[in-house]
């Protein structure tokens, strides 16, 4: 149900009918008209004040980097094995 809802947005946005969005289209429209609609809406809400910024601290920022680090080995090395496996 989501896929038909997300084809109904962006076909909406863009205005084609879905069926041209079907034929022609591709994931990435998808997920740049969402990544658009998220930026207005950021957008629209620092203008009213409601969005709130928190800065991060280095420190933080360094120790969430090293974490995205070790996912992607962990992944690289579950996927490096798994075609040795093969």
């Amino acid at each position: 149900m989501n896929a038909w809802l997300t084809l109904d947005f962006v076909a909406k946005r863009y205005g084609l009918l879905p069926s041209q969005l079907l034929k022609s289209g591709s994931s990435i429209d998808a997920k740049i008209s969402i990544l658009a609609v998220q930026y207005e809406r950021f957008l629209q809400e620092k203008a009213q004040g409601e969005h709130t910024h928190k800065p991060v601290k280095e420190d933080d920022m360094l120790k969430m980097l090293e974490q995205a680090r070790r996912k992607h080995n962990a992944k690289a090395q579950a996927n490096a094995q798994d075609q040795q496996d093969s």
